[in-house]
């Protein structure tokens, strides 16, 4: 079986594979949602879900810089890794000890559903992964629809503190965010992860201040501490792996987020006051 990546590589597979190595948070519990946790042997560090899954998988190391050793020791037909998660330097090293390994690259919604169905098709899982791909066509049209209802809503969303990053369009998150109804205020910066301040933020006047709970682990103090700072924004702080985890989450996200904009109160993913 001859497939493509989100790079544009080829990767041979003589059959579907039966030793998986997740690489990704996200993709190892996708992978577990479409029914194929016995055929994931090795995980991250930061993968924690499902929590039985990844507890009698092997550990791989860190996200960015995996332990290439480790991952071969194990002897998967497959390794799943993420164009921005993982560093290009260890997806090399992967292939020259003779490992096949996929990469992914998804910055939109769309994208993202693109890559749910490659990896329903490469793994021989369509059967399993269809609805919750056909949940996640559907909670994107539901995002569109009720959208249409209000004036797009100016956010701002944080991925880091000290410097203070965001994100331009061209990523997944900011993408969910578009698509449920929010107009990002950094969305045209040349940079996917520009770095800025509490000047320029304020500045840009979002209306909503999205403080993730991951990448950075956003508090209820960094919340209070800009209340002052951003006096025409509603600062708040959001489940981080809803926002940033592509995948099986991506249509409870979608509906989580367009109701938020919409103005209906959504308890679920606002994480304190």
């Amino acid at each position: 079986m001859r497939v493509t990546d989100d790079l544009g590589r080829t990767i041979e597979l003589s059959d579907f594979p039966r030793r998986v190595v997740s690489l990704v948070p996200s993709v190892t519990e996708t992978l577990a949602a479409f029914g194929l946790g016995e055929r994931i042997v090795g995980v991250t560090d930061w993968c924690t879900e499902p929590s039985d899954i990844v507890a009698r998988a092997a550990r791989v190391g860190h996200v960015v810089a995996p332990d290439v050793a480790r991952i071969a020791a194990l002897s998967p037909d497959l390794v799943l890794a993420n164009a921005e998660e993982n560093r290009r330097h260890a997806v090399e090293k992967l292939e020259a000890a003779g490992l096949p390994v996929y990469v992914m690259f998804p910055r939109s919604v769309q994208g993202t559903i693109d890559t749910m169905e490659a990896m329903a098709r490469l793994t021989g899982s369509e059967e399993a992964a269809g609805p919750m791909i056909t949940d996640a066509r559907a909670a994107q049209a539901e995002g569109r629809a009720l959208s249409a209802r209000h004036a797009p809503v100016p956010f701002f969303v944080a991925v880091w503190k000290d410097p203070w990053m965001t994100a331009n369009d061209d990523t997944y998150l900011a993408d969910l965010l578009r698509v449920a109804g929010g107009k990002n205020v950094f969305g045209e910066e040349a940079v996917r992860y520009p770095r800025t301040h509490i000047g320029e933020i304020a500045a840009r006047k979002p209306a909503l201040a999205l403080l993730p709970t991951e990448p950075y682990a956003f508090t209820q103090a960094d919340r209070a501490a800009l209340i002052d700072e951003l006096p025409e924004s509603e600062i708040l702080r959001v489940d981080g792996m809803l926002l940033a985890w592509h995948g099986v989450r991506t249509a409870s996200a979608l509906r989580m987020f367009a109701r938020l904009f919409a103005g209906i109160p959504e308890t679920a993913l606002v994480k304190g006051a």
